[in-house]
């Protein structure tokens, strides 16, 4: 599976609008909402749209080997008791692919993740109503995704952030790739 360049979440909370050191460099990966940078959900929502997914590997299975194989994610069951989580919900009205990030385990330091591509939703299976544990914590939903394109512009940008600073990244301009 093609993945981008590992890159730190404050980088690519930059990247994504977000404001990081009292500073704003715009979205040139034109994401409808910042990726965090310290946590958060790993299903990022706006305006009831799913815009990211940012996966840790220690919480779910590894991601697929090919673009014909279906990613497949576990989502952690809520603990004040409801049955599901809205942003499982909001899957299902989020019409445009979405862009999956996947944070790898065994990180020492500064956690990073990479770019796995935009996929679509193909099938929520619900299992807020079963006790089912994976790795040891209970879930509500099994998610299936397929896969739908790589955007090289975005592992481009990505690429070229990895290794740079903040401050590198706010002299940078994307527009021409």
């Amino acid at each position: 599976l093609r993945k981008s360049s590992l890159i730190r979440r404050k980088q690519l909370a930059c990247l994504t609008g977000g404001k990081v050191s009292k500073h704003q460099m715009g979205n040139p990966l034109n994401v409808g909402t910042s990726v965090t940078y310290c946590g958060g959900r790993a299903i990022a929502t706006k305006n009831e749209i799913v815009h990211h997914i940012c996966i840790k590997e220690a919480n779910n299975r590894p991601y697929p080997q090919n673009t014909r194989e279906q990613f497949v994610m576990y989502r952690h069951a809520p603990k004040n008791g409801n049955n599901q989580q809205n942003d499982v919900q909001f899957l299902l009205h989020t019409p445009t692919p979405i862009p999956i990030f996947w944070e790898p385990a065994n990180q020492s330091g500064r956690k990073k993740v990479t770019y796995l591509g935009h996929w679509n939703v193909a099938e929520i299976e619900d299992m807020s109503d079963r006790q089912f544990q994976y790795n040891g914590t209970y879930r509500c939903a099994k998610l299936y995704f397929d896969f739908n394109h790589f955007d090289e512009r975005w592992e481009k940008i990505i690429g070229l952030c990895h290794d740079k600073t903040i401050e590198q990244m706010k002299t940078m301009n994307f527009e021409e790739l």
